[in-house]
């Protein structure tokens, strides 16, 4: 019987056809074409993932807010990314959060699905332009841990202001210390502790708890399923975590990483896709992904800026060189609070024998990062 219903399952190109149409019929209630569809949907993207250009093409749909809270629903959580999400996406999805047409609980969704997959963006310059926009939504209580996660991981140290630092500890004042709020508070002390009245917790704490690890573990699942066979198994005889040199492997009109770079779970040294030497010039900061020698980088010292996912400095040997010359508690702090979601998920979450060589080649990276430094990290 299942197989019977299996295929009677519309094709993924005729399910996507029925929810981009306008006049598509939005009831729920006895519409057995929708339902054919979502299920057609669902069932690609838990198997194989959608592509780029569908993971676009069903955020618009979501986005037009033509279907129902519960269809809406369903469709966020077959946003499963094949390979990447393209920025447009993560813009869109925020841009209509702010239009306050949805749901409170699609809100959510939203916000959660944008989290699951902040890794697999293919870039954050746009994204992090919308700061101030998010940072508006920690008023509301739904809202507020998602998004507070969510700002924590898009955070730059010329985001704290004062003019953010207040509503937070007037929301903590209010609401007592919830665990989000310290967590976000605690990231913004570390970049400006003249700015931040909250002493920091001395043992490693939980900020943000995982929620959708089910929804977490088929993203990975998908993610690897993904991955041709012949390159997983070449990337799993590798015995050590490629270096990568900064100065010459940084280039904006190469193609994305390859598929197996995502069995890597070190976030790559990502070139910002509309960064250029003009607008570098308008901050004091000096992305990392504009220097070009070594030289550059002495030059720099002081006023050089990380890759937005710190826990990069993994990769380079000329960063863990920065790093260890210029010191600074919110890189420990994040690389940190990565190590610990990046473990938890593959070690108590979703473990599983293909996160095993991932695992030993990270801790294989954080060991020769620890000698390096002589310090450790708390995770």
């Amino acid at each position: 019987m299942a197989e019977e219903v299996r295929k009677q399952l519309p094709s993924l190109k005729d399910s996507l056809s029925y929810f981009t149409d306008e006049s598509a019929n939005t009831k729920v209630r006895g519409n057995i074409k929708l339902q054919l569809a979502l299920e057609g949907i669902e069932q690609h993207a838990q198997s194989k993932g959608l592509s780029p250009d569908n993971i676009l093409s069903l955020t618009l749909v979501i986005t037009r807010g033509q279907f129902g809270d519960s269809t809406n629903s369903r469709l966020v959580k077959c946003l499963i990314p094949a390979t990447a999400v393209p920025e447009e996406a993560a813009v869109r999805a925020i841009s209509w959060i702010c239009t306050n047409k949805p749901s409170k609980s699609v809100q959510a969704f939203l916000l959660r699905w944008l989290v699951l997959v902040y890794d697999l963006i293919d870039g954050k310059d746009k994204l992090h332009a919308l700061y101030g926009v998010l940072f508006f939504f920690i008023q509301s209580d739904v809202l507020c841990p998602h998004v507070c996660h969510l700002l924590y991981l898009l955070t730059r140290k010329q985001d704290v202001r004062l003019f953010r630092v207040r509503p937070l500890l007037d929301l903590q004042t209010r609401l007592g210390a919830q665990p989000h709020l310290t967590g976000l508070l605690s990231l913004y002390k570390l970049y400006r502790p003249d700015l931040v009245n909250v002493p920091l917790n001395k043992t490693p704490r939980v900020f943000f708890k995982q929620t959708d690890k089910a929804w977490a573990a088929l993203i990975r699942q998908v993610q690897l399923r993904n991955c041709p066979r012949e390159e997983r198994d070449q990337w799993l005889k590798t015995t050590q975590i490629p270096i990568t040199n900064i100065f010459n492997d940084l280039d904006p009109t190469k193609e994305p990483l390859p598929k197996k770079a995502k069995l890597d779970c070190i976030p790559a040294i990502g070139y910002p896709r509309s960064l250029d030497q003009s607008s570098a010039a308008q901050s004091d900061k000096v992305p990392v992904q504009l220097i070009g020698s070594f030289e550059e980088l002495l030059q720099n010292l002081d006023n050089l800026e990380l890759p937005s996912q710190a826990a990069a400095v993994l990769r380079s040997q000329y960063l863990q060189h920065f790093v260890s010359c210029h010191p600074q508690q919110h890189v420990a702090h994040r690389i940190g609070y990565w190590l610990y979601r990046t473990l938890r998920q593959d070690l108590v979450d979703c473990p599983s024998a293909s996160t095993k060589p991932r695992v030993e080649k990270l801790l294989k990276a954080l060991i020769n990062f620890t000698d390096f430094l002589q310090v450790s990290f708390t995770t």
